[in-house]
């Protein structure tokens, strides 16, 4: 009959304990934290009196024993250590938050809604997210995205809860505008119709392995005036459908404001009709880790991911045709 030591017994639960936390950490049922080193050491420690007192290392003595003692802590140790850092992976560096930017002209067909936006075809889709791909959850987190083309409307694509889009600091300001005709003041109503300053992404939560993704729809503009253009009419057209106002500010960002939408829809006749391609996109803010504030600032590269594969294919598809077999007739 098989005996077993109560050396060989504690030991064998250490080593069931080192394989229980690596399944469960793998299959993303325990979070990395302190009590799961703590885990980890107790498990080296219940391995430890087999280590020492093993046949090869009890049966010498003196210096031999010694050096064997040594010889065997030290690989445990080094077996355990490396299965620490394999379910311990580091915390995602400031700076390294897996944000990815792409961008498309493609035309939708009409009545296309975008992340809650009626589409357009003089828009641009840009969509930006922000991967959380490191071992803890984020949470508060506040960011400014800021494309380098204006920005007429965002929305949320994914369904991250508690998750709010607003204009930033710099566009949230009130604009009125009033007209004075034969001595009475006419209001004329005005709202943000495109902006360069960004907008202001704050989110609760982002769990580890999870990502969100805003879509925002970009337009170019005409070279309006900082107030009302030069006009013969008495009002000075501001009450026309396509008018639009641009305001400059002192950074060299500006906010367009015109009459949004009326019976008809969105007015979009204030937009030109060529959509702009975006080249980069920032991205600034903060967010909390464990009670640790971690800082993004980032100014990504905007990829149109179509854009850049079609001239592969048509690479690969002329050079399919050149080894294609020559059939000569006689």
């Amino acid at each position: 009959m098989l005996k077993v030591s109560f050396s060989d017994g504690l030991a064998l639960a250490g080593i069931v304990l080192a394989l229980h936390i690596v399944v469960l950490d793998k299959a993303d049922k325990l979070k990395p934290g302190p009590m799961l080193i703590l885990l980890l050491i107790l498990a080296w420690l219940m391995t430890l009196p087999l280590s020492l007192g093993n046949p090869w290392v009890a049966d010498t003595a003196g210096i031999a024993r010694l050096a064997r003692s040594l010889l065997t802590v030290s690989l445990s140790v080094a077996v355990f250590s490396l299965i620490g850092l394999w379910i311990m992976p580091p915390p995602v560096p400031p700076g390294r938050h897996g944000i990815m930017a792409t961008a498309s002209t493609a035309t939708y067909p009409s009545g296309t809604v975008i992340a809650g936006i009626p589409w357009s075809k003089r828009f641009t889709d840009l969509r930006v997210s922000i991967f959380n791909s490191g071992p803890l959850d984020w949470e508060d987190i506040e960011v400014t995205i800021l494309p380098d083309q204006p920005v007429v409307a965002v929305g949320q694509v994914t369904s991250v809860p508690d998750t709010s889009l607003s204009a930033s600091s710099g566009t949230d300001i009130t604009f009125r505008m009033e007209l004075v005709q034969d001595g009475k003041r006419v209001a004329v109503p005005l709202v943000l119709v495109a902006t360069t300053t960004g907008y202001r992404m704050q989110c609760r939560k982002l769990s580890r392995r999870q990502r969100i993704e805003v879509a925002l729809a970009l337009a170019a503009l005409p070279e309006y005036s900082t107030g009302p253009p030069a006009h013969p009419r008495a009002d000075f057209g501001v009450f026309d459908r396509a008018y639009a106002v641009r305001l400059k500010q002192d950074n060299g960002l500006s906010n367009w404001y015109g009459h949004g939408s009326d019976v008809q829809g969105r007015i979009e006749d204030i937009y030109l009709d060529n959509a702009p391609m975006p080249k980069t996109v920032r991205v600034d803010g903060k967010y909390l880790s464990e009670g640790t504030e971690h800082l993004i600032s980032e100014a990504v590269e905007v990829h149109d991911l179509i854009e850049e594969v079609i001239p592969v294919i048509q690479e690969q598809i002329r050079h399919s045709n050149d080894v294609q077999p020559k059939h000569s007739s006689r």
